[in-house]
């Protein structure tokens, strides 16, 4: 019984996770705190983390040191802060022990990733709708944070397209690219231009690693070409704001992230090993280290995820965080038979390509996505593990 509630609530987590930030949050802390009790009388937690306890060691050092970072900044974890806020949801970072604990069958899996999808294509609507109605640049249920949105479909989209991609049934086939496809669309309405850099690079390299049927290759290349050529036709103001990166020196928000990077260098080169402290980016930037020439003078982080930990935490905290996706990476890639192993991967490389023009890390709410999809597909290399089914590169 304990089981199926908690599946529910799974459920209801899958849903609101591009839709409702409190309902997304809430059920999450319910799912944790069950997890906490049965900490108490379940020996199977205790087992699940030792198995885990690679993963484990590596993530609490991280949220540790960003603590010790927070003290030292005077950026304490009961303040405010935008940045320090996050660690109120540092747990996400856990939620492949809840679901390695309570998800027992597979197919469980396979209906919560629908209902993922199911979400995303809630906001491919919402996005259609704005377009429909003129809007320049629309927005998902999560409003003005394109960065957010942004990640909700960079960590979602490569494992739909596996899913397209490894799916047997024709009629499934078919409706796992037509859904794919439009999500795609949605994804690139969005007009953000790391994100999109970033897919750019990953869904080539996925199509790259998993078709190697010439004539099935040379299929989705049409499907590709005719969908871009449609989309160009219809959105053409899409591809400008792509454009616009080539003329960095004409336009200004991609000039100002130079500026900006240049700051943080400056910043990094003065506190290398410990950094200005967790969550000082945004005061240190304002007041010591604009530069001159810089006229979006309000900007809070460093557009670069990398460049943001070094500053705020030194290379002690980039160090771990990179050491952390460095394990996901390999441990993933080394099973990247296993279609639940190689969405790990894919997912990762992309949300880590589009970090290096945003700050990814202080977006909680997708962050929390990131962490969800992570806990499923690993709990997913579980099931295929105990089927049978190789999870080592053949």
């Amino acid at each position: 019984m304990l089981n199926k509630f908690i599946f529910v609530l799974f459920l209801i987590l899958a849903l609101a996770s591009g839709i409702s930030e409190p309902l997304c949050r809430n059920s999450t802390r319910i799912i944790f705190f069950i997890s906490t009790v049965m900490l108490f009388v379940d020996q199977r937690v205790l087992e699940l983390i030792r198995r885990r306890r690679q993963f484990l060691f590596l993530m609490l050092g991280f949220v540790g040191w960003i603590v010790v970072a927070s003290f030292y900044s005077g950026h304490v974890p009961s303040t405010s802060d935008s940045s320090t806020y996050w660690l109120y949801f540092s747990y996400n970072m856990l939620l492949f022990i809840p679901i390695g604990l309570f998800i027992d069958r597979e197919r469980q899996l396979d209906w919560i990733l629908l209902v993922l999808a199911i979400s995303l294509a809630l906001n491919d609507l919402v996005i259609e709708v704005q377009l429909y109605y003129g809007s320049d640049r629309p927005v998902t249920f999560l409003r003005g944070a394109f960065m957010q949105s942004a990640i909700l479909y960079i960590v979602l989209l490569p494992i739909y397209l596996i899913v397209a991609l490894r799916a047997e049934r024709r009629p499934i086939k078919i409706l796992c690219w037509t859904f794919f496809m439009i999500s795609l669309g949605a994804f690139v309405l969005l007009k953000t231009r790391g994100a999109l850099l970033a897919m750019m690079i990953i869904l080539p390299t996925m199509i790259a690693f998993f078709v190697r049927d010439l004539k099935k290759l040379a299929s989705i290349a049409m499907i590709f070409i005719v969908s871009t050529a449609l989309f160009v036709n219809f959105y053409p103001e899409a591809v400008d704001r792509i454009e616009t990166v080539k003329n960095f020196d004409a336009e200004q928000s991609v000039s100002e992230r130079f500026l900006i990077w240049q700051s943080a260098f400056d910043m990094i080169s003065d506190n290398p090993i410990l950094g200005v402290g967790f969550g000082n980016f945004e005061q240190k930037y304002q007041t010591e280290y604009i530069r001159p020439e810089a006229r979006e003078r309000w900007q809070s982080h460093a557009h670069n995820t990398y460049l943001q930990l070094w500053a705020e935490t030194g290379l002690i905290g980039l160090s771990i965080y990179c050491a952390m996706f460095g394990y996901i990476l390999r441990w993933s890639w080394r099973r990247r038979s296993n279609h639940y192993a190689a969405m790990i991967f894919f997912s990762t490389a992309g949300f880590l390509l589009y970090s290096l023009t945003d700050y990814t890390y202080a977006s909680y709410s997708a962050m929390r996505v990131y962490w969800f999809v992570f806990g499923l597909c690993l709990r997913g290399v579980d099931f295929s593990a105990a089927d049978g089914q190789t999870t080592t590169p053949r």
